[in-house]
């Protein structure tokens, strides 16, 4: 691909990459996941814009699939503590 947002994109992702395995604490992890996923999703859609598919059938099967039980756990664990 030659495409200018590319390269930033890929370095977002290794950006929460490398955030996700230096987390600590819960939301470090789910802010991690969320950028390091979104950056995906979007590299995924231009791919597939690309190859001449739409690509919003991947990010709502990836928001279904992942994002909301994601947050629902860390709803269901990290609200019941005071932080």
């Amino acid at each position: 691909m030659h495409r200018p947002e590319f390269e930033p994109l890929l370095v977002l992702s290794a950006t929460g990459m490398a955030l996700f395995g230096a987390a600590n604490d819960l939301i470090t992890i789910f802010v991690a996941l969320e950028i390091l996923s979104i950056a995906l999703y979007v590299l995924a859609g231009i791919a597939a814009v690309a190859n001449g598919d739409d690509g919003k059938r991947r990010r709502v099967a990836g928001l279904l699939g992942s994002d909301l039980p994601e947050l629902q756990g860390v709803l269901a664990t990290g609200a019941p503590f005071d932080t």
